[in-house]
């Protein structure tokens, strides 16, 4: 009973050690934030990122509007010319060490605020909004302007061409939104730069194309009004089986969630790691230009904390110490 009792306080005694002892931060912490005051965009020669700033490179099928796109403090704006169907986007790495999602729980996030200014989620259009595994290959310098489609073959290779990860794209109202993966691309023309955009033989990636990750439907489409802000939220996180579950969330100003998706990937994912993004969106039947203003891209990750060496050293002593008195008893 004596050494049943030893053991026993022995054991709260390491429980409250261990308790005590100081982790690893466990709280989410934020990668990169931008509100664009000294990044750059379709910089010729594009510098690395860092916690506050990037070099964006925008790729469009059609022509620039505006043109070129432009860079200020709290805005972001590009877009693309009156087209029957194009599309356009702004890709960047977001760090310089990549995010790897490792434990069951980590997760990587993007938080995105734009104005809708004209057309994108108004007339016929898909929003898409990913991250991706860019093993620090920055985007096509100088951007790509009315050339990331099927007619052109001088950004073959390099830049966005092997970059693999996941989007979600939102869909007007009446159209399928859904979550897509995208693959490295192996194709003979520019399309090997477009990341975030799909559903045309023309501008969209196509060896391999996206496919759909879980289902897609008109239920978390939506129109958006002009001249209005938003915010998006994409999320990736690490499930126990190894899988990915997708999610995304659009807000309107008022913080109504306006449109809200997710899905799961298979157990052997594209990626867990990630360190590039993409924003763009395809506008197809319209008369109008479509463009977008960003105010600002949040990067955010939760990784699991492990334990500082001073803990894993109070457990190996506490283990030891049983051990000795059991040898004793």
């Amino acid at each position: 009973m004596g050494y049943l009792l030893e053991i026993n306080i022995m054991n709260r005694l390491l429980i409250a050690l261990i308790l005590a002892a100081p982790l690893a931060a466990q709280s989410q912490v934020t990668v990169f934030s931008d509100s664009f005051s000294s990044s750059t965009v379709n910089s010729l020669t594009p510098g690395a990122p860092t916690a506050n700033s990037t070099a964006y490179q925008v790729i469009a099928s059609k022509a620039w509007n505006p043109n070129p796109p432009t860079i200020t403090a709290g805005d972001l704006k590009y877009g693309i010319a009156a087209t029957s169907g194009g599309g356009v986007e702004a890709q960047a790495l977001f760090t310089a060490t990549p995010v790897t999602l490792a434990s069951a729980g980590d997760y990587v996030k993007l938080t995105l605020t734009f104005n809708n200014t004209v057309g994108v989620l108004n007339i016929p259009s898909y929003l898409g909004v990913g991250m991706f595994n860019a093993s620090q290959v920055l985007p096509w310098a100088g951007g790509l302007n009315n050339s990331a489609n099927n007619a052109n073959s001088t950004a073959v290779t390099g830049g966005a061409q092997n970059w693999q990860g996941y989007v979600a794209q939102i869909a007007t109202a009446g159209l399928n939104s859904r979550f897509m993966d995208r693959k490295a691309q192996t194709g003979p023309d520019n399309r090997n730069q477009v990341a975030v955009i799909s559903g045309s033989a023309i501008y969209g990636p196509s060896t391999p194309s996206p496919v759909s990750i879980g289902t897609s439907g008109t239920g978390p489409s939506v129109t958006l009004a002009l001249a209005n802000p938003y915010t998006e939220v994409v999320k990736f996180t690490l499930l126990g089986t190894g899988a990915l579950q997708l999610d995304s969330t659009l807000y309107d100003a008022g913080n109504n969630v306006l449109s809200t998706m997710s899905a799961t990937t298979g157990t052997t994912p594209l990626t867990t790691t990630f360190d590039a993004l993409s924003i763009g969106w395809r506008a197809t039947s319209t008369a109008s230009v479509t463009t977008l203003d960003i105010s600002s891209i949040q990067v955010a990750d939760f990784i699991q904390p492990v334990p500082e060496p001073s803990t894993l050293a109070l457990a190996g002593l506490g283990t030891a110490a049983l051990f000795i008195r059991r040898r004793r008893a």
